[in-house]
């Protein structure tokens, strides 16, 4: 029976040891680079308060809706979005996470969508996408139109 419990001890003192020396990765590894914002943007599209998200499985994508704090606060209490409001939906790709089997994370920037509300009331709307984050080109006024009511049409999620 000794001879067991110092098998025992013997493969426990093992184990410790060889966790206590394993190398962790530094902190700067972990971070999701590949995510920020491109490199010479001269904008920080992730500014502001964080609205509401979604992923959308079928086009593999994650996107967050940010906004001023007059767009945060319309979207909160269900009100319309007024002069001033500026609302920023930013998507990206997804891809695996090489740290947690089955989880994704977000890859790089697909696109970068505003709108913003002057004083004459009216929604002005832009694009930016690709690697550089560059103004896409001009839309029609019906995928404009259909781009910024699916925009401000995202409901504030419920935060505590």
């Amino acid at each position: 029976m000794t001879a067991m419990k110092r098998l025992i001890s013997l493969c426990l003192v093992t184990v410790l040891a060889s966790s206590c020396s394993k190398s962790h990765p530094p902190v700067a590894e972990l971070y999701n680079s590949e995510a920020s914002t491109p490199e010479g943007t001269n904008f920080n599209p992730i500014d502001g308060k964080v609205i509401t998200s979604y992923i959308d499985t079928k086009a593999g994508t994650v996107a967050t809706l940010f906004g001023n704090e007059i767009a945060a606060k319309s979207s909160a209490s269900g009100t319309a979005y007024g002069t001033g409001a500026a609302l920023t939906l930013v998507t990206w790709q997804q891809q695996a996470d090489p740290n947690w089997f089955g989880a994704r994370i977000p890859a790089g920037m697909e696109s970068v969508e505003t709108v913003t509300f002057s004083e004459e009331g009216a929604p002005v709307y832009e694009r930016r996408a690709g690697p550089a984050l560059m103004i896409s080109g001009l839309f029609s006024d019906g995928l404009t139109k259909q781009r910024v009511e699916w925009i401000t049409g995202l409901r504030a999620a419920v935060m505590p």
